[in-house]
This record gives C-alpha cells, sequence and structure tokens, in this order.
C-alpha cells in the first residue's frame, strides 16, 4: 500500500492540516476526499477535494512526492484544463467537487 503525503493550505487564513492518505485536518473546509492511483495503470496519482463549509474558498495544494505537474480532470479523470507545473491554486464553489491529476 502507497500512501501519499499532502499540504493543504487556505490562502486566505493562516493554517495548514497535512493530509495522509485520505484524511485531511486544519483545512478550513477544503477535505481531500480520495488519493488514489489512476484507473489506466499509468502510476498517476488521483486527487478528489471538496469545499464543505458551504462558502467559496481559496486553496493552494502541495504534493510532497515526485511529479510532472497537476491536470484538472472531471469525474471519470478526463482532463478539463490545461497541465499546471508546481503548487495547484484554485478557488472553489460552496460544496464543489474537484478531480485532479498528479502526473508522474
Amino acid at each position: 500500500m502507497h500512501s501519499a503525503r499532502f499540504r493543504l493550505v487556505r490562502v486566505d487564513a493562516v493554517g495548514a492540516g497535512e493530509v495522509n492518505g485520505a484524511e485531511a485536518g486544519g483545512a478550513a473546509g477544503v477535505l481531500v476526499e480520495t488519493v488514489k492511483l489512476a484507473d489506466e495503470g499509468t502510476g498517476d496519482v488521483i486527487v478528489r477535494l471538496y469545499e464543505s463549509l458551504g462558502r467559496r474558498q481559496h486553496f493552494v495544494l502541495h504534493a510532497h512526492f515526485a511529479h510532472h505537474g497537476v491536470v484538472p480532470t472531471d469525474l471519470l479523470e478526463n482532463p478539463t484544463d490545461e497541465l499546471v507545473v508546481g503548487d495547484f491554486t484554485a478557488t472553489v464553489r460552496p460544496f464543489e467537487l474537484i478531480t485532479l491529476r498528479f502526473t508522474r
């Protein structure tokens, strides 16, 4: 079993939560819901996050493992936007679910 380490940081607040697997703490409502390998066996890591407090929030997601970049996807893991190199920054709407592919 592989464990991925993430650091989820709210841009507009002080404090951060370490995330191991699918557990998050101190992330002020933006929660990591799923961490798994991509279905087609490429070695890419899929991360699903959601906003749980019902308000728009800004966040930065730092992955503490080797990867080439992050691609936002739909729930079926099809790309919906361009590759982002480095930390992933986004704004989530109330209760929005975001799926990201960390390419390796």
